[in-house]
């Protein structure tokens, strides 16, 4: 998974909170199904997947409570838990010349600005703003987007990929490391940068034991600076590392990082 939104602590420190409810209630629902045979669900589950026992109804039950939280959550924590109708797609946005000041605003927190941003924050709500911390931490960010479009843009209503790029970097503008990688892929197909083959579609010629040490490279990189345990099935690492090259211009899927870190772990002495 990407990295989440970049917004407040307070919704950093939220949106964790979030997420460990969920990983419990999917390690419980994982062991009581690893135990679970076919018979079983036969027996004690009906066509539709309910259960049909009173004492397996009262801890299905008790997890679907558990999470009926989500029902009611601000779109905000959606994208942040990766939700495809909240969080930005940036292989989408990548593909436009220019961006208006709106959708920058959105795109540069993680958020996908097809999605009705000003109702969920209540941008346009006259409330205080200490009783929206996300609503004027985004007040802020779109001043400094509108002061940035009268200055550095031609339109005054919107950057190009290229110019925007150059300010955020000199700016040190707290964007999205996806947006960067973004905006750097504009920027890249502006200039007639060359577009390198992807890993998978080189030629056979490469020495697998030149591939077999890159991995290795890679892999320990992972695991010492970025904290990459080759054990975790869901690790956003390849998603951060992902991140990393995108906003360097150097686009890699995230299969490929993590077909790599994969041949990587594999040699590790633990690892057999």
């Amino acid at each position: 998974m990407a990295p989440p939104p970049a917004l407040t602590s307070h919704f950093q420190a939220s949106l964790e909170t979030h997420k460990e409810t969920l990983q419990e209630v999917l390690d419980t629902a994982n062991a009581i199904l690893q135990s679970v045979t076919l018979a079983d669900l036969k027996e004690h589950y009906g066509d539709d997947g309910t259960a049909s026992a009173d004492d397996l109804k009262a801890v299905w039950n008790t997890l679907r409570d558990r999470l009926s939280f989500i029902r009611d959550l601000n779109p905000v924590f959606l994208a942040g838990l990766g939700n495809p109708h909240y969080a930005a797609d940036y292989n989408y946005w990548s593909r436009m010349e220019g961006l208006t000041i709106e959708e920058t605003l959105w795109l540069c927190v993680g958020f996908d600005p097809r999605a009705d941003w000003d109702k969920a924050l209540r941008l346009d709500h006259s409330i205080p703003p200490r009783e929206h911390r996300e609503r004027t931490y985004m007040l802020s960010i779109r001043e400094q987007l509108a002061r940035a479009a009268k200055s550095i843009s031609a339109s005054r209503s919107g950057f190009k990929g290229p110019e925007l790029l150059d300010w955020m970097r000199a700016t040190e503008f707290p964007a999205h490391p996806g947006f960067l990688g973004c905006l750097a892929k504009i920027a890249g197909r502006r200039s007639g940068a060359p577009t390198l083959a992807p890993v998978e579609e080189t030629s056979g010629r490469d020495d697998p034991r030149e591939i077999a040490s890159i991995a290795k490279i890679l892999t320990a990189i992972a695991i010492r600076e970025y904290g990459y345990q080759p054990g975790s099935k869901k690790s956003p690492i390849p998603g951060e590392i992902q991140a990393i090259c995108d906003e360097e211009g150097l686009s890699v899927s995230r299969e490929t990082i993590l077909k790599y870190l994969r041949l990587g772990a594999r040699q590790r002495p633990e690892d057999g």
